[in-house]
């Protein structure tokens, strides 16, 4: 994938996930500006479960690396506890 300094924003819905070190992080959406890649997910697991994205995470294509800089509704690197109903999109 390769975007030009014109290209303002690359918009992946539904991408197709190779690899992946949890079950419970579906990605729903990627956004690729200048500047970011921005993540929207669907995360499930117990009422009450912790989780927490690193700073380091980052989608891989075409041999490049895409560091995660933005995940809406939660914040790299700070615990999140999953609500009663088990799901969230974060």
């Amino acid at each position: 994938m390769a975007m030009s300094m014109a290209a303002q924003k690359l918009r992946w819905c539904s991408p197709y996930t190779g690899y992946s070190n949890t079950e419970n992080f579906k990605i729903e959406e990627v956004v690729f500006t200048s500047g970011s890649t921005i993540i929207q997910a669907d995360v499930v697991g117990d009422s009450g479960d912790v989780f927490q994205l690193s700073s380091e995470a980052y989608l891989s294509a075409d041999g490049k690396r895409y560091p995660i800089s933005k995940v809406k509704n939660i914040k790299l690197d700070k615990p999140f506890t999953m609500p009663n109903s088990g799901r969230m999109h974060v």
